[in-house]
Order: structure tokens, then C-alpha cells, then sequence
């Protein structure tokens, strides 16, 4: 009974314990980025100038970033604006990870078009507006 009794309480206390190791919190937004293709053509759905496509992969990132951050309150908002151009000349450092959801290269309209499902780390951009 007494080692029962020193199992239930060490579970316990694990338990109570568990909830407090840190985690990132990743929020996932969608992005969408288009580039006008000049004297290019489309090969594989994709501009044949690869400079192309990665731009538009960062007007897709740039986008995404956008709508996270409108869904700031105002306080919040307030604390971003002032470090706005610290953010978005780092976003590599936010962003965690993407993944193509869909992209269209369109050589009638002369278009390239991306979209981006973005992941990005809520918790460090918490902490660098927090800490101010």
C-alpha cells in the first residue's frame, strides 16, 4: 500500500509538472505572391528564370506575414509597428517552415502566381515585442 501510495504521488507531481515545459507555438497562414514574367517563358508550371519564382515565394511569405499580424489587438499592434522593418528584414527568422499549396504560370497573361502555406513562431515574436 505505502509504494502505491509513493507511485500515485510521484505521477502526480509528474503531471503537474508536464504542462509546464515551454513550447513554440506555431500558427500556420496562407500566402499568396505574383510576379509579372517579362520575356520569360513558363517551363513545368514554373518561370524559366528561377529568380523569378523565389521572389514570388517571398511576396508569398511577405503575405502570409501580413495577415498573422493583422490579427494583433491594439496593444500588440502598437508594439509591432515599432520594430515593423526589424520583422520583415528577418523573416527568415520567424517563419519556420512553408509548404506549396499551388502555383500557376500563365504565359497568356504574362503572370506568375504562388501559394504558400507559412508556419510561423508566435512565441518568439511574442517574446522580442514583449520584451520590448
Amino acid at each position: 500500500m505505502n509504494k502505491l501510495n509513493l507511485y500515485i504521488k510521484t505521477a502526480l507531481i509528474l503531471l503537474l509538472l508536464s504542462p509546464l515545459t515551454p513550447e513554440a507555438q506555431v500558427i500556420s497562414e496562407k500566402g499568396i505572391g505574383s510576379m509579372e514574367l517579362q520575356r520569360l517563358t513558363c517551363r513545368n508550371n514554373r518561370p524559366s528564370d528561377q529568380k523569378v519564382h523565389l521572389a514570388a515565394i517571398e511576396k508569398a511569405k511577405l503575405s502570409a506575414w501580413s495577415k498573422y499580424t493583422a490579427s494583433f489587438n491594439a496593444e500588440k499592434t502598437a508594439s509591432y509597428l515599432e520594430k515593423e522593418n526589424e520583422f520583415t528584414g528577418n523573416l527568415e527568422n520567424y517563419i519556420t517552415d512553408y509548404v506549396v499549396l499551388d502555383s500557376d504560370c500563365s504565359k497568356s497573361r504574362r503572370v506568375y502566381t504562388i501559394s504558400l502555406r507559412v508556419s510561423i513562431n508566435a512565441t518568439k515574436v511574442d517574446s522580442i515585442l514583449v520584451t520590448g
